[in-house]
């Protein structure tokens, strides 16, 4: 009875194993806390992402470097310095820098790796060259939970000076500065959540999953918002005068600069009120010095 429990348990840990795509990770001898830090970010990252891009015949690799060279050598082209990881086909590999060389925190690394996660699932289920960058990397920032408040402030900013990136212009993010990069992804992030919010949440895997069986981008996003792809871009671009026109407020540099003036009005008149107190204290003072003096 006992051997046939431990068989039991011994089969339903293959089970869960099984639920789970192969996760393998190369590393510098002096990375093994690193390599196990990153295989516990993508197993937690594995737990919400759409089902449908998982498959239990494709391994997650992943190659953590810690020099430039090893890292230019391996995506075999110099890239700016802002780039934390690149995930290459055919290979099936995400390359990520180590946080001494980007110079990131160790939360940064971890958003880089789940970030290029979500790109290798996307890749295994429909080749990234079939959807535009835009889509792509919306789709990472966007379901990666990288798309808050800072990311709409970036949007509303150049919503607001109107120097928002046309969507066909982002093919060229790698081309971009850092501050280029970071609103070339929050644009596409921000048109993500228009289309998850707006033609319901799956929205997005049922575009995938419509490619899948060998319909061209643009028509299946058609097929699954019913509206033609030019239209959903208008739509979009009315989506975000109305929700992001303001959002740029909320920066903290902003709302200093607004409540700075209020505060130092108040001060003026706390010091101007002060001033008046003190100076009917003197004359107060001063005519009871004056009357003491009449009495003498």
């Amino acid at each position: 009875m006992r051997l046939r429990i431990i068989i039991v348990l011994a089969l339903a840990r293959l089970m869960v194993a099984a639920d789970v795509s192969p996760i393998e990770i190369t590393h510098p001898p002096k990375y093994k806390r690193l390599a196990d830090y990153t295989r516990e970010a993508i197993a937690q990252t594995l737990k919400n992402v759409p089902e449908v891009w998982q498959s239990q015949e494709d391994t997650i690799r992943f190659r953590i470097v810690a020099r430039a060279d090893d890292f230019r050598a391996a995506v075999g082209a110099d890239l700016p310095d802002w780039v934390g990881a690149v995930t290459l086909f055919p290979q099936d590999l995400v390359v990520v820098r180590s946080p001494d060389l980007s110079r990131s925190t160790l939360r940064e690394y971890r958003s880089t790796v789940v970030h290029e996660l979500i790109h290798l699932l996307q890749g295994q289920y429909v080749p990234l060259n079939l959807t535009p960058v835009w889509f792509n990397e919306g789709v990472a920032v966007y379901y990666t939970g990288e798309f808050g408040l800072r990311n709409r402030i970036v949007v509303s900013k150049a919503l607001f000076r109107k120097k928002l990136i046309p969507l066909e212009k982002i093919e060229r993010v790698l081309k971009f500065s850092h501050l280029q990069a970071d609103l070339a992804y929050a644009e596409s992030a921000a048109l993500i959540e228009f289309i998850e919010m707006v033609y319901g949440v799956g929205t997005v895997v049922e575009i995938l999953k419509t490619m899948r069986s060998g319909v061209e981008f643009e028509r299946a996003v058609m097929q699954a918002t019913d509206t033609g792809y030019e239209n959903l871009l208008n739509q979009w671009e009315k989506y975000l005068a109305c929700k992001y026109q303001w959002i740029f407020l909320l920066d903290i540099q902003n709302i200093l600069w607004l409540i700075m003036p209020v505060a130092a009005l108040l001060a003026y008149l706390s010091i101007r009120r002060r001033n008046k107190v003190t100076l009917k204290q003197w004359n107060d003072e001063e005519t009871y010095e004056n009357s003491d003096e009449s009495n003498i």
